[in-house]
């Protein structure tokens, strides 16, 4: 009991069985079937009679040495094989997230092409004389001119995430209040400012969405560059509180650590890759959730 209740508080609660099922590494097994054969082979030469008391101390001295070291090494083990399973995760995200900015990037520019060959066809068709009713060629200019209104921040994966999400925010009845310089993020690859953008609107957009009152539906976005830094600011209104895990990181409230919760831990790794650092901040008073990220400029 002194030896296990301490070990289990120290080491084995702090793994979950969902984490332990997921660790295959054949070195945990023949580390343990070594030290187990070990210990065999010294009982069985003491039963015989060929150790005395002076040999079988240090014997099993030693023993005990390799079981400590044994322990250390399976539990470096395990750290590694779980570190490696959670970049293994974050690569599958980032890799879908570099996807889904060429494919968004290629369905705008084929949006706007179309917005621009429909407004020249209702000019031609307004100028021509015609029967058509000029109210509804002013509301169908009028929706054209939304649809075409892409975003224009100087940075092309930022002006492609930012449309792609301010078409999904106005189609769910979300303002998206954005005021973004992206000269400032020229820096940064064009899929890590796709993947931290889209992880932190896709957020934003969901509990905004869960919101019962639409006056309360908003996002804003800034992003900026003062004092050698590029400054990254998103807030939201939520619903439900963000659940709080023991570390102080934002918990998934979808229930499956293995397929969610990515979003706000690739963005922070996204953002540490380029020496900056990310906060989160949860007003309960105003309900209102902020991402604050500081990336210093090269």
């Amino acid at each position: 009991m002194a030896v296990y209740v301490p070990f289990y508080l120290a080491f084995v609660r702090k793994n979950s069985r969902e984490t332990l099922e997921r660790i295959d590494n054949p070195a945990l097994l023949a580390v343990m079937l070594g030290v187990i054969g070990f210990d065999l082979l010294i009982k069985c030469m003491g039963d015989f009679g060929q150790l005395t008391i002076w040999f079988m101390a240090p014997l099993r001295l030693f023993h005990g040495l390799m079981c400590v070291l044994t322990f250390a090494l399976e539990y470096e083990l395990l750290v590694n094989s779980h570190l490696q399973i959670e970049r293994e995760a974050e690569a599958r995200v980032h890799a879908e997230r570099e996807r889904q900015y060429e494919l968004s990037r290629a369905n705008i520019e084929a949006i706007n092409i179309k917005c621009h060959d429909i407004r020249h066809q209702i000019r031609a068709l307004a100028g021509g004389g015609t029967a058509a009713d000029e109210r509804a060629l002013a509301d169908l200019a009028h929706e054209v001119d939304f649809y075409d209104s892409a975003v224009h921040t100087g940075n092309e994966a930022l002006d492609t995430i930012l449309t792609e999400k301010r078409l999904t925010c106005a189609n769910e009845g979300i303002p998206l209040s954005c005021v973004a310089d992206g000269a400032a993020l020229g820096f940064m690859r064009d899929a890590d400012i796709y993947s931290l953008f889209g992880n932190a609107l896709d957020n934003a957009i969901e509990a905004a969405r869960e919101l019962e009152d639409p006056s309360l539906r908003s996002i804003s976005l800034v992003v900026r560059q003062a004092a050698g830094v590029a400054s990254i600011h998103a807030e939201n209104r939520y619903a439900s509180e963000p659940l709080i895990g023991q570390d102080g990181s934002i918990v998934s409230s979808k229930g499956n650590g293995t397929s969610h919760g990515f979003g706000l831990r690739s963005m922070r790794l996204t953002v540490e890759s380029y020496n900056g650092t990310l906060a989160t901040l949860v007003d309960h008073q105003g309900r209102t959730f902020r991402v604050n990220a500081m990336i210093p400029l090269p």
